[in-house]
């Protein structure tokens, strides 16, 4: 029914994200082939520019996706009700040590 075809849409969606999140961090923008992204998430080209217009929009929302990945992490390592000097403390830590390590850019080729 509707729902289903709606979750199908939403995973095909998170797969190219997923998979144009890696050919961007291993590629760079300018070198990344919407043949790799396409080929990774195992769907058409078409596909994807139907979901996102085009290069550009697909980044952008790549950028978007990693953005709100990272605020949820974050706030999910927040302690609820803290003091703000503890939770600002605790942010800093999760921003500038724990992130980064749970969550790194796949190495870039050279």
């Amino acid at each position: 029914g509707p729902r289903a075809r709606q979750l199908t849409i939403e995973g095909r969606r998170a797969g190219i994200l997923a998979a144009a999140r890696e050919v961007f961090a291993k590629d760079g923008f300018q070198r990344a082939l919407m043949d790799d992204v396409a080929r990774k998430a195992r769907v058409g080209k078409g596909t994807i520019y139907g979901h996102f217009g085009s290069k550009d929009g697909l980044f952008q929302a790549v950028c978007s996706d990693v953005s709100e990945r990272n605020v949820q992490g974050v706030r999910a390592g927040l302690p609820a009700g803290g003091r703000p000097p503890v939770q600002l403390g605790r942010l800093l830590t999760i921003v500038v040590e724990e992130r980064p390590r749970a969550h790194p850019w796949p190495a870039r080729r050279t």
